[in-house]
C-alpha cells in the first residue's frame, strides 16, 4: 500500500503541469496520501493472530459471521453485551477493527 502511493506521488508530480508548482504540489500530495493511507488502515479488519486491542476497548469483531461490538476483559475473553462470546456463540473472535469516529455535529 505504501508503495503504491508513493508511486502515484511521483506520477502525479511527473505529470504537473508547471514545473514550479512541483514542490508545492509534492508537499500537499504527501500529506494527503500519508493522512488517506493512516485513515485506511484505521478501517482495516486486524486478524487476532497479528494484534489484540487494549483491554476494555470496546471495538468491532467478528467471527466470520456477523459483526458486533465486543471488548477484551481482564482475562481477555472477547465480551458481547456482558456476556463470554466464546462460551455462548462456540465460536472465535477472528478479527477486530476499532470504533469509528462519530460524526462531527454542526448545528
Amino acid at each position: 500500500m505504501q508503495n503504491d502511493i508513493e508511486k502515484a506521488i511521483e506520477e502525479f508530480e511527473d505529470n504537473a503541469y508547471h514545473e514550479s508548482l512541483k514542490p508545492e504540489i509534492s508537499i500537499k500530495s504527501k500529506v494527503l496520501a500519508m493522512k488517506a493511507l493512516q485513515e485506511k488502515q484505521e478501517r482495516e479488519w486486524i486478524p487476532v493472530t497479528e494484534r489484540l486491542p487494549d483491554r476494555g476497548e470496546r471495538v468491532i469483531a467478528t467471527a466470520g459471521y456477523g459483526v458486533f461490538e465486543m471488548y477484551l476483559n481482564i482475562h481477555n475473553k472477547w465480551i458481547r453485551n456482558g456476556f463470554d462470546w466464546l462460551k455462548f456463540f462456540k465460536a472465535p473472535v477472528t478479527y477486530w477493527m476499532p470504533m469509528p469516529e462519530p460524526p462531527e455535529v454542526t448545528e
